[in-house]
């Protein structure tokens, strides 16, 4: 028999730990970081990725190789709703607006996101909408996702014109690197 859900200090802890998982896998892939990208999982879990259905750590894989043509990428969670069902189990639901910029010279991810019919010679940025649905399981001290699937609601793909604004010089701009300003301050104060 199932235990009771959590209540309490215990279920405010569950909850924050449920938040910052569904956040790593964000901040992952992002930065790169695949081995916190991968910290959001339990060992054997599956992800349902569209382009991918199958062990998170294929998912990885794919997304090590995706990811070389991807310039930048951002995704911002929004809304997360989560229901305990017990004290070992949750559901979690978090919306999520991602925005990539793909290179001109990587034509594997351009063809992923165009459905093959790619015939651009700029770089594309899409804009996406979609929701991580997370079954999330207690085991060993930690909650971690069992499993998830990636609904995807829309997507929205623009050509970047080769005049489109640029950052000013004086800004800094995002990296996907250990040049970023996050990964330069998390060395700085002993972070990694």
């Amino acid at each position: 028999m199932a235990s009771a859900a959590p209540t309490g200090i215990d279920l405010l802890l569950a909850r924050a730990e449920i938040h910052d998982r569904i956040l790593a896998w964000t901040r992952g892939v992002d930065r790169l970081d695949w081995t916190l990208a991968a910290s959001a999982f339990h060992p054997g879990a599956i992800d349902d990725h569209g382009i991918y259905v199958g062990p998170v750590d294929g998912l990885i894989e794919a997304l090590k190789a995706r990811h070389r043509g991807i310039e930048m990428s951002i995704h911002m969670i929004g809304n997360v709703f989560i229901e305990f069902a017990d004290a070992e189990t949750a559901a979690a639901e978090s919306y999520c607006l991602v925005w990539q910029r793909y290179s001109t010279e990587d034509r594997v991810a351009r063809a992923v996101i165009s459905g093959g019919t790619d015939t651009s010679d700029l770089p594309i940025d899409m804009i996406m909408s979609a929701r991580y649905v997370d079954r999330f399981g207690y085991r060993e001290g930690a909650w971690k996702i069992d499993r998830r699937t990636t609904v995807f609601e829309r997507a929205m793909r623009f050509d970047v014109p080769e005049d489109a604004p640029k950052n000013a010089p004086t800004w800094t701009t995002g990296q996907r690197s250990p040049a970023d300003a996050l990964m330069q301050l998390r060395r700085e104060i002993g972070l990694s």
